[in-house]
């Protein structure tokens, strides 16, 4: 997969740079995408008898999502930084019309599941490759490391050209032996500037919540 190929080539270089500092990493990661939701450019329908003027929210279902992330740790002993890979699958079970129909507020929720659709693809799957940095704000005493940090990058999905996406990040892990930790994370994940290859309108930026339990190997 060439999303892949781009990871590997950074954490190739990167490899090279931890050696200096005696400190590389590698995390795997497994788990769900929530709340996954995408909301279309503003509509205007004018049908002669109604008038709507609004925008439509497609919500996504929770779905798998995977990632691993290399790069250099320990830098100033409290920070990491390398490069990611996430993947995510998604998926509409519901859509929020919001507006004003004939001049009056409009807010309702379909559940897609009433019309007898199943699965509509959401955009089916996002790739993010991305670079990453985060910082472990858990006291130096303390017997696991808590990190928070952001990145930043491409995203990739079917039907679209590519956008630019953004991530935070929250996890906390915990040492099995001295080479490897497990771990929970948190990871937010935004995409703007996709266009639709078909008709050529702009999405509104995707926005997905991805909560996995990960594992992460060192090497000092």
């Amino acid at each position: 997969m060439k999303y892949l190929t781009y990871v590997a080539a950074a954490a190739a270089a990167l490899s090279g740079a931890a050696s200096a500092q005696e400190s590389i990493y590698a995390q795997f990661s497994a788990g769900v995408s929530v709340n996954a939701n995408v909301r279309t450019p503003d509509i205007d329908i004018d049908d002669g008898v109604d008038q709507f003027s609004g925008f439509v929210r497609l919500n996504g279902e929770p779905n798998f999502a995977a990632g691993v992330e290399f790069g250099v740790d320990g830098l100033a002993r409290r920070f990491r930084t390398g490069i990611s890979y996430d993947y995510a699958s998604a998926s509409v079970d519901s859509a929020d019309i919001v507006g004003t129909l004939n001049g009056a507020p409009y807010n309702e929720t379909i559940n897609l599941d009433d019309f007898d659709v199943d699965n509509l693809d959401l955009v089916a799957e996002v790739h993010f490759v991305q670079g990453q940095i985060a910082a472990n704000i858990a006291p130096r005493t303390a017997m696991f490391d808590a990190y928070i940090g952001g990145g930043v990058g491409a995203a990739f999905a079917g039907g679209v050209d590519k956008g630019l996406a953004y991530s935070g990040t929250a996890s906390v892990e915990f040492p099995i032996s001295n080479d490897w930790a497990g771990g929970l994370r948190y990871r937010y994940m935004r995409a703007s500037n996709l266009t639709d290859d078909v008709y050529g309108f702009d999405y509104e930026p995707v926005n997905m919540h991805l909560l996995s339990v990960s594992i992460t190997g060192r090497n000092k």
